[in-house]
């Protein structure tokens, strides 16, 4: 026997009836709640207020959407019909000069740009270059985690990082940029992003040389590229080869305009989600030694087998470290939050939602709610991966048309980075260090002092 499902029906509210969020101060409203810890903010504010709240931000009254309903209507036909990204990400193709941007398009030109580009973002850069990899990876433990030190780590991570990512996409090492990436994304997104800083913070002195120096890098990738075809194209093929050849053949979907940006834009994509996530794994791990013991063992017996490919990088050959990143990417999301501006009208839980409207999407409060996950706050390597697996439980990299394009790269480069971290290292929290303590600007993550102890090197 059948039974039909009867699908509740939404009445239509007015904005009125739009709760708002709770606390706020004058003029600043819920700005500081939202600087010190934005998950906690929009799991909070869900809870007493339901998907649908009113938010106030340095005088800005955006709508908020929230929950499970926000996750899995922005992942939907309709979410995507209905919402769109190009006010948001339009600072970024300011400050580049641009005429598009991967981040700011939507509709056919995004489609295009991102079919184009989903190659060089992919964790298949990675086939045949795992050694190369962790030789890179090995150079950085040697010369930035001498035994005996107390590491910073967030910005450890990120040295590393940017080595990683200028090899994998660009064939390029960026030593002396280093300083100037973390500089010019920090404020660009921060400014032109976020606009949690005023405008005159794009205008200061060290912002200017650090943009100057990085947008000078991505030029002296540009004249490379035309050395490397008058001699013949010797050497990998590079993101800037794919730039520069999609550039000739349609150069109205990538004009000259916008070279520079696509090809430091592993940068700007990859910097602070691989470096601020594995900051805080590094930590939780570390506040669990049971759990350390249990990635040693994995990955000690992985690197001992020798050589090491993509099918590693599996929950299958390393279960404790894989879940270990799951749980990080859940209580610690890079993004867990999003803007977006109605592409038209719309209703959303039957509050009425207009063509142009700026409004917030609360996507991981999903991560913090019993329903889902059973002891929500716990970092648990034990849970059952069908916890993850619900409708719209976990976002960790954005919904929608928009979904991270470089997820299963930065999934790779994760698991690697910290597999030889364990493998190599032996390290320890700094005595007293119960608490993870974190700031939120451009992207959350571990503060400047959060810092471990190298206490030796295991190999």
């Amino acid at each position: 026997m059948s039974v039909d499902v009867i699908e509740p029906q939404v009445t239509t509210r007015s904005r009125s009836d739009v709760p708002r969020a709770k606390g706020g101060l004058p003029l600043l409203g819920n700005a500081l709640q939202m600087g010190k810890d934005p998950a906690e903010f929009f799991y909070q504010s869900y809870r007493h207020h339901g998907p649908v709240f009113q938010t106030q931000v340095m005088g800005n009254k955006w709508l908020a959407l929230a929950g499970p309903e926000a996750a899995k209507f922005m992942g939907s036909a309709e979410g995507k019909e209905c919402l769109r990204s190009k006010e948001v990400w339009t600072g970024v193709s300011q400050e580049f000069g641009a005429k598009h941007t991967l981040v700011a398009e939507d509709g056919p030109i995004h489609k295009k740009l991102r079919k184009a580009f989903q190659p060089s973002f992919a964790k298949g850069v990675m086939r045949g270059r795992y050694e190369e990899f962790l030789g890179i990876t090995d150079k950085q433990l040697e010369e930035h985690w001498p035994t005996g030190t107390d590491v910073p780590v967030v910005w450890s991570f990120q040295r590393m990082s940017t080595h990683q990512l200028g090899t994998l996409n660009n064939d390029f090492t960026p030593d002396g940029y280093e300083d100037d990436i973390r500089v010019a994304i920090r404020n660009m997104v921060t400014v032109r992003v976020l606009k949690m800083w005023p405008e005159f913070m794009a205008h200061t002195p060290g912002y200017k040389r650090a943009k100057n120096r990085f947008h000078g890098m991505g030029q002296k990738l540009i004249d490379r590229y035309h050395e490397r075809k008058a001699n013949g194209f010797e050497g990998r093929r590079t993101l800037v080869d794919d730039a520069m050849e999609m550039h000739c053949k349609d150069p109205d979907l990538l004009p000259e305009s916008d070279l520079i940006q696509v090809v430091v834009s592993p940068y700007v994509a990859g910097l602070d989600t691989v470096a601020n996530t594995i900051s805080c794994m590094l930590y939780e791990v570390l506040a669990q030694p049971e759990v350390l013991k249990r990635i040693q063992v994995e990955v000690d017996a992985l690197f001992t087998r020798g050589d090491v490919a993509e099918e590693d990088m599996t929950p299958k050959v390393l279960p404790t470290l894989f879940m270990a990143m799951m749980e990080t990417l859940r209580l610690h999301p890079i993004a867990p939050l999003a803007m977006r501006v109605a592409n038209k009208d719309f209703e959303f839980e039957g509050v009425p939602i207009k063509e142009g409207e700026m409004m917030y999407i609360g996507y991981t409060v999903c991560h913090f709610m019993e329903e889902y996950f059973p002891e929500p706050k716990k970092f648990n390597v034990d849970r059952s991966p069908a916890q993850y697996k619900q409708p719209g439980a976990f976002t960790p990299y954005s919904r929608g048309a928009h979904t991270c394009l470089g997820k299963t790269l930065a999934e790779v480069q994760m698991m690697l980075t910290m597999a030889r971290l364990f493998h190599q290292l032996d390290m320890s929290l700094p005595e007293g260090y119960t608490e993870l303590k974190k700031q939120t600007l451009p992207t959350p993550a571990p503060n400047k002092h959060f810092k471990v102890k190298v206490n030796g090197r295991r190999h």
